[in-house]
């Protein structure tokens, strides 16, 4: 057939034939190739040919935007004749699945027709402000297929998530992985922001149940010092989880947040008005549960200023007894009238004394330098620098 001075039927004819029947052909097979070079360069050149001579002469001659719209009622005809017939008498899970298998093979058939018709986005599309060919075939998709599963595909967002918390199946982060990176090809070319409401809704809404359940558990079970590496840990799962899932980096960050914000913020009382839990940590010299501690309490003022006025309360208690302490080595001192006997009544409690000095003295001196004492100073000592050191106050 001569293909210069084609008229739309002989075009369209052509297109249909050898174009969406080899096609929706190899789309029958169950698995397909998502790289396959389906076309030579021969027949690409020649289907190419057949567009631009429907479309690129003038009226009456140019049959644009029939082969636009032409195109947009044959994918219609494609999802609703051979994929929503598959959707009947299923589940939720098998509808998400066969959803997904609908997606990659949809994606190949519109990777290569939009090729084919890719002097429609050049021109027509241009001056006519229609949608261009991937979101067309996009919204196409969600038109006839996706809007219809979409509360299936929230429920089965929020089943997988907490399974996967549970134990880890491939098949089921497979599966979850495409819901994202189908939600975020339709997102392309959309302003819906689908993803955030669908799949970063429900993640937020299984966090939020998750860890309520689990603050209660924790808070009554575990000790201070426990409950803050359980929520470290916590926090550091998830955030894996989430990145192995391909999800943004917003929803990562969220899910932190909130993770923090139930066991940290909502349990704010009863953290901070058992002192003698961060005294404990302070009195051990337990420097790293005191930066966890920090870390956490640091993403909200109110706890921030909580801890650090337990720490004040501490590091003037220890300070008041190392004064009586120092004062009552003084008055030995003092009473004393052997000089040698002096220093041998308390010789640990002198060494005490140079060694407090010592710490007055690092404030000035680099951080590292406060930890070259250690063998030298008492527990209290090395607490009231240490930590000094550790927290700016």
């Amino acid at each position: 057939m001569n293909v210069v001075n084609i008229n739309f039927e002989g075009g369209g004819r052509i297109i249909r034939e050898e174009a969406m029947g080899k096609l929706e052909k190899y789309l029958e097979n169950e698995h397909i190739e998502k790289n396959k070079n389906l076309f030579s360069a021969t027949e690409y050149t020649r289907l190419y040919t057949v567009v631009y001579n429907m479309c690129a002469k003038k009226n009456p001659f140019c049959y644009s935007k029939e082969v636009y719209r032409k195109y947009g009622e044959s994918l219609s005809m494609y999802t609703i004749d051979k994929i929503k017939p598959l959707l009947k008498n299923s589940d939720e899970l098998n509808k998400t699945k066969i959803l997904i298998d609908a997606w990659f093979k949809y994606s190949f058939y519109t990777k290569w027709m939009n090729k084919f018709l890719r002097y429609l986005d050049r021109y027509y599309v241009e001056y006519n402000s229609s949608l261009c060919l991937s979101a067309y075939t996009k919204n196409i998709f969600k038109i006839t297929l996706f809007n219809e599963l979409r509360e299936d595909i929230k429920n089965i967002i929020y089943e997988i998530y907490n399974n996967l918390r549970l134990q880890e199946e491939i098949d089921q982060k497979e599966l979850f992985c495409n819901i994202v990176e189908l939600y975020k090809e339709l997102d392309n070319e959309s302003n819906e922001k689908m993803y955030e409401h669908d799949i970063e809704k429900k993640i937020v809404e299984n966090v939020n149940n998750f860890y309520k359940k689990k603050a209660e558990e924790w808070i009554n079970d575990y000790p201070f010092d426990d409950y803050i590496i359980s929520i470290e840990n916590a926090i550091e799962k998830e955030y894996e989880k989430n990145k192995s899932l391909n999800l943004n980096d917003d929803t990562c960050e969220k899910v932190t947040n909130i993770i923090v914000k139930i066991l940290i913020y909502e349990k704010l009382n009863t953290l901070i008005d058992n002192k003698n839990n961060i005294f404990h940590l302070l009195k051990n010299n337990n420097l790293s549960s005191l930066r966890r501690t920090y870390i956490l309490f640091s993403y909200f003022p109110e706890a921030l200023t909580g801890l650090k006025k337990i720490i004040g309360e501490y590091i003037k208690m220890e300070g008041n007894e190392l004064k009586d302490k120092y004062v009552q080595l003084s008055r030995k001192m003092h009473m004393s009238k052997n000089v040698n006997n002096m220093q041998n009544v308390d010789d640990n409690t002198m060494e005490d004394n140079d060694n407090y000095i010592d710490i007055s003295n690092d404030d000035n001196n680099n951080n590292d330098t406060a930890y070259t004492y250690h063998e030298y100073r008492t527990d209290d000592d090395i607490i009231l620098c240490d930590y000094m050191t550790l927290i700016k106050l």
